[in-house]
């Protein structure tokens, strides 16, 4: 039979970079374990100096620095690796900014993105973390686990969070609710930019010691508090600005109406919500980053990523006034409204 031989349609780099991704986020968490982000950052290293620090041959860091190159993550100088200005701002320790702490939570359960546990949690729609229970009622029982949670949300957050609150005009806000608020991140930056602002974070009573460490970190003891509670049950403190950051994306919609409709019936009229998320284009079609972090989701919560049309839609229904959609760090954007007047 005689078969004829045809060029595609198309090239295959969008199949080979899909296929050949599944090895580079593995690649740069071995090079944060290894140290070389901090070894480089002391000054320009050659392949040499990386082989001596890393106690690994030529041949594998060599492909490591090349996939760290790849990924913008250094710079090449002659023979010399340096840190490129991300790698500066979010992989060192004594940034302020710094992104470690989350790489680590993902290097202690790397096996919840695997491909056995993704397709579980995809066939089951069930969350894989930690023997599959709920992500937030285990980490309650093992303080250790939920100090180095918190540090990780923290990672996450500290960047976008010091970006949002100089986007709105908040003079007339007197008190905010950081409610789920882990270290408080956004109450701190929230403090720093605002500073006629007291801001309380409300979360689960073992947080709560945690966040205070955090505002006295910046020196904000005095506008920061803490008031113990569970979302679900307890009444929130009086506050006339709600902040929800990255809460809305581990939970289902449903669940997430409730917390706009009691966020509404606490606050005052005039009093604003603040949803803080990786959000999908309206059209679901992207970016990449809000479609991984779903499929993150999957695999720990109940939750996904929402569009800012999604959340808009749900705060205009549970009586919110006209909705804005505020790009905010990198993929982190704000959706918010306000209650009406009375």
């Amino acid at each position: 039979m005689n078969h004829s031989v045809r060029p595609p349609q198309c090239d295959d780099k969008t199949i080979l970079d899909i296929t050949m991704n599944l090895y580079l986020y593995p690649a740069v968490l071995i090079a944060h374990r290894l140290g070389i982000f901090e070894f480089i950052a002391l000054h320009p290293r050659n392949l040499t100096d990386i082989c001596a620090q890393a106690n690994v041959e030529r041949r594998p860091a060599e492909t490591l620095v090349m996939a760290l190159l790849a990924l913008k993550l250094i710079d090449r100088d002659g023979e010399t690796f340096s840190l490129t200005p991300e790698a500066e701002t979010f992989l060192l320790k004594n940034n302020p900014h710094y992104f470690g702490y989350f790489w680590d939570l993902m290097v202690e359960n790397s096996e919840i993105f695997s491909l056995k546990n993704l397709e579980s949690a995809i066939r089951k729609n069930t969350s894989q973390v930690y023997g599959e229970q709920e992500l937030f009622e285990t980490n309650t029982l093992d303080a250790d686990r939920m100090r180095r949670f918190t540090h990780a949300m923290h990672s996450l957050s500290m960047g976008s969070a010091s970006v949002w609150p100089a986007l709105l005009h908040l003079g007339d806000c007197r008190a905010a609710l950081d409610i789920g608020g882990a270290s408080g991140a956004h109450a701190i930056s929230l403090a720093a930019h605002w500073p006629t602002l007291t801001c309380t974070v409300f979360d689960l009573p073992e947080v709560c010691p945690l966040a205070a460490d955090y505002a006295h970190h910046y020196g904000l003891s005095q506008r920061i508090g803490t008031h113990s509670g569970d979302m679900w049950r307890d009444p929130y403190p009086a506050a006339d600005l709600h902040l929800y950051s990255n809460i809305f994306h581990d939970w289902p919609m449903d669940k997430n109406r409730f917390l706009a409709q009691k966020s509404y019936a606490a606050l005052p009229p005039g009093g604003r919500i603040v949803i803080h998320e990786v959000l999908y284009n309206d059209d679901d079609d992207g970016p990449p980053a809000a479609a991984g972090y779903s499929l993150m989701m999957m695999g720990w919560t109940q939750g996904r990523q929402y569009s800012g049309r999604e959340i808009g839609d749900l705060l205009r229904d549970v009586g919110f006034g006209p909705v804005q959609v505020l790009p905010s760090l990198g993929y982190f954007s704000i959706v918010t409204a306000q209650k009406p007047q009375a």
